[in-house]
């Protein structure tokens, strides 16, 4: 939730990308350094990131953005900016994003949280097919 002045704006999204040919690059080391790099763009373009968490191949990120940013805008940053401080990370085009309402926010807060668990019993297909 984010507030300026007399305006109050929560704009909640879960959002989900993939590696490049779903290249299984993201490991625990990488998730580290992508956590540090996805700071800094929170601090810069102020907004704020709740978890950020997945596989091997995709990425899940949960985020509260301003209303003067759109999701596009955010997700381009983060892409861009952690392609290039990270050597051979490449992303796929394009993303999936989710609004999430007050009454959600917990449940998919714990659904990023636990990706491995889920994982165990689902494909990242069908996964996309559940949120849209």
């Amino acid at each position: 939730m984010i507030s300026r002045g007399r305006s109050f704006n929560r704009n909640d999204y879960h959002i989900v990308f993939c590696t490049k040919k779903r290249y299984p690059f993201l490991t625990k080391k990488v998730y580290q350094k992508l956590r540090k790099i996805f700071k800094e763009k929170e601090d810069s373009l102020e907004f704020k990131i709740h978890i950020v968490n997945g596989m091997t191949d995709h990425i899940h990120i949960l985020l509260s953005l301003p209303s003067k940013l759109s999701v596009s805008k955010v997700v381009n940053h983060i892409k861009g900016f952690s392609s290039h401080e990270i050597e051979e990370l490449y992303w796929q085009k394009g993303y999936s994003s989710f609004t999430v309402d007050k009454t959600s926010f917990n449940k998919i807060f714990n659904y990023i949280k636990n990706q491995k668990t889920h994982h165990e019993n689902s494909t990242y297909e069908s996964e996309i097919k559940f949120f849209s």
